[in-house]
């Protein structure tokens, strides 16, 4: 399985998990209700804990996973402009009628394979227009709303903090500081300050939002980690093993070229420009810890970070589109796609040896 697919697996999980759980909850209230009866007294219909509890865990983790696949393909562009509001109630009223609709059929299931028969017996038509008729259903369906809008607001805090930060903050893996060797690419916008100026502020706001936009794809199929957005400035970071497979840390910066050269007739026509930008790549240890009291993060802190914005920062002079450092060089190995050229040893500010930087083209 490729990055791209593994990354929506991972967003797809906690569909799932969401509505199992719902579903385990729901199963266990029901049986506390219910206690040692064998039917509901509200329909009639035959109650077996271990049979029902098969049914809705299998059905519920079905239907998480049909409103996961739902949920990252057509609602992953369809309401990304809208209001948290609006999405909310666009979505919880899709999925609850989604839900009736998957209830209705589970229940003229369940009926059909009970009472080894058909759809049009009338059994199965008495049982379903009881279930739907009574008020256990729409209490299902209020149940389910609520879980709804707890996955919906889960989903929309992976979607904003990211994968890997809610995972961290769930495992409390940076709760310490810990000391990590990781891969940091500072990528920044040419003649930013230019573009903003002539644009105004809404239409380079505009223009921000589809650049980033454009990287998504390319961040996701090396397996990069945004960690920071600084303005026209992205960071995105690996730890080094992920970073120096498939020379992932070099691929993500023409992977990113390759995306937005693609779309240079759509910023030409939308904004009169086309965005061109500079990267610098550095490797080496860095202070892992989770920080703040009222809003938390996780924050890297280390000379690594410095000595890559200085890289970064000396593109213009040196007229690279990308440069990294030496330490980056020796652990890609001999073995690369890549044209490296050696442009020598530079001081950088900060820094009190000179730093060794090579030039990276594709061949």
């Amino acid at each position: 399985m490729n990055a791209k697919n593994t990354y929506y697996l991972k967003r797809l999980l906690p569909f799932p998990i969401i509505w199992f759980i719902a579903a385990l909850l729901y199963s266990l209230i029901e049986k506390g209700i219910l206690g040692d009866a064998d039917y509901y007294p509200s329909t009639g219909n035959t109650y077996d804990f271990m049979s029902g509890l098969r049914s809705v865990v299998v059905g519920s983790i079905l239907m998480g996973c049909i409103l996961g696949i739902f949920e990252i393909t057509v609602f992953k562009n369809l309401l990304s402009r809208s209001s948290f509001l609006l999405k909310v109630s666009v979505k919880i009223f899709i999925y609850i009628f989604a839900i009736a609709l998957f209830l209705s059929f589970f229940n003229v299931f369940n009926s059909i394979i009970e009472f080894d028969t058909n759809l049009t017996d009338p059994r199965v038509i008495k049982s379903f227009t009881a279930f739907v008729g009574n008020y256990a259903f729409v209490s299902i369906i209020i149940y389910a709303g609520v879980f709804s809008f707890v996955g919906f607001f889960v989903i929309e805090a992976i979607q904003g903090l990211g994968l890997n930060i809610i995972s961290n903050f769930f495992t409390g893996k940076y709760e310490k500081p810990r000391i990590e060797e990781r891969i940091f690419m500072f990528l920044d916008m040419k003649s930013s300050t230019t573009i903003a100026e002539e644009l105004g502020n809404i239409a380079y706001y505009k223009l921000l939002k589809s650049y980033y936009k454009e990287m998504t794809d390319a961040i996701i199929c090396t397996e990069g980690e945004i960690y920071q957005y600084v303005g026209d400035e992205i960071v995105i970071s690996w730890p080094l093993a992920r970073g120096v497979k498939k020379y992932n840390c070099i691929q993500c910066f023409f992977c990113i070229r390759e995306s937005i050269k693609k779309r240079q007739d759509y910023f030409e026509r939308n904004f009169g420009v086309f965005p061109q930008f500079k990267a610098g790549i550095h490797v080496g240890e860095v202070t892992a810890g989770t920080i703040g009291t009222i809003k938390k993060e996780i924050l890297y802190t280390g000379d690594t970070l410095n000595t890559t914005a200085r890289i970064q920062s000396i593109c213009n002079e040196l007229q690279s589109s990308l440069l990294v450092s030496a330490d980056v060089v020796k652990r890609l190995g001999s073995i690369h796609p890549y044209q490296i050229k050696e442009k020598g040893d530079y001081e950088l500010r900060g820094k009190n040896e000179k730093v060794t930087l090579f030039e990276v083209s594709s061949k």
